[in-house]
């Protein structure tokens, strides 16, 4: 069983649009599904901005667009916002990509 205060609180740390939206797909009760909605929409802000992701939640309330499909298309059509996140190329998890081409006899 999922804790929902939890969902709720990450939500509310990036935005009362996400909160509102995690707080409607819950009330769908469609279990794992929504759950792994939830999850994709809680995760956008590692790529983009919190206000961007707030906002598009709010758009796709506004016009029923509820779970994570609907938030990413209003991402996508809206201008990138400043505060993007870059990719890490420092990560020590990171290969250089000729090594992948090197084989093992």
């Amino acid at each position: 069983m999922q804790d929902n205060d939890y969902l709720l609180t990450k939500a509310a740390k990036i935005g009362e649009d996400v909160k509102e939206m995690v707080e409607v797909i819950l009330l769908r009760g469609r279990g794992y599904v929504d759950t792994r909605s939830i999850w994709g929409i809680l995760s956008l802000d590692k790529d983009h901005g919190k206000d961007q992701v707030n906002l598009a939640c709010k758009y796709a309330l506004e016009c029923d667009r509820l779970g994570y499909q609907g938030v990413m298309r209003f991402i996508n059509i809206m201008p990138k916002d400043k505060e993007t996140i870059e990719k890490s190329s420092k990560n020590k998890f990171l290969r250089d990509p000729k090594e992948y081409g090197i084989t093992i006899h």
